[in-house]
């Protein structure tokens, strides 16, 4: 079922985009693009999944541009919390997770808790426009490199496709030999959120050392051994 959109003093209709994204380079690319379109404009971006469900609240825009990192909560389980309560807000609002990679697990994941579409930074600026009249028009999207994959009868056989994109970063620089300090300094976290997403990433690994995770990590090619 289509989305009722906005119309304009043009007499347009105009789809209002929310966009949950803290870098600023994504945030003013996504904005030219958007706004440059006949039929769409950036209303309003938030850096926070917080901010996010507060101008999603007060605005209830037609779609919703989420980063992945800002989904989940470090202090939380579930790593599409924001993505629940946006829909809860409005049955109607589409969200699609914008990701920095492709990650199998997390596109089904994230259509398994009936968001709309899952999207790449770095797709051309056809298949985001694309990406948003589909899913304001009522039918779900995902790029075509995974369409065949999540309707294939077999899923990722790799358990690091489990984690979120912030647990599979902490897991790489822990398998690269980083401590938990210097991962944190990397990322830009405290180191309380560091050993958090350790602990949940192990979880879900099933492994509860890094000498077990680096033979993991070793074996579905997270790390490269020097030769």
């Amino acid at each position: 079922m289509a989305r009722q959109a906005t119309i304009k003093g043009n007499g347009r209709l105009m789809i209002k985009v929310m966009l949950a994204d803290k870098n600023e380079l994504v945030v003013h690319g996504i904005k030219a693009v958007l706004n440059a379109a006949e039929d769409m404009t950036l209303a309003h971006v938030a850096q926070s999944g917080e901010e996010a469900l507060s101008l999603a609240k007060l605005h209830m825009p037609h779609v919703v541009l989420i980063d992945p990192q800002l989904d989940g909560s470090a202090n939380d389980s579930d790593d599409l919390k924001v993505t629940r309560q946006l829909l809860k807000l409005n049955e109607n609002m589409c969200v699609i997770g914008f990701s920095s990679t492709l990650n199998l697990t997390a596109a089904k994941m994230l259509l398994s808790a009936n968001g709309h579409g899952y999207l790449c930074k770095d797709c051309s600026s056809q298949d985001l426009l694309t990406a948003i009249r589909t899913t304001h028009r009522g039918e779900n999207y995902v790029p075509f490199v995974l369409a065949d994959r999540l309707s294939g009868p077999q899923g990722s056989s790799n358990p690091f496709d489990m984690l979120s994109e912030r647990e599979r970063e902490v897991c790489t620089l822990k398998s690269e030999g980083l401590t938990r300090e210097n991962i944190a300094i990397q990322l830009g976290l405290s180191l309380r959120t560091v050993n958090i997403y350790r602990h949940r990433s192990y979880s879900k690994l099933q492994i509860t050392t890094d000498i077990q995770l680096f033979r993991l990590a070793v074996k579905h090619q997270l790390v490269q051994l020097e030769r």
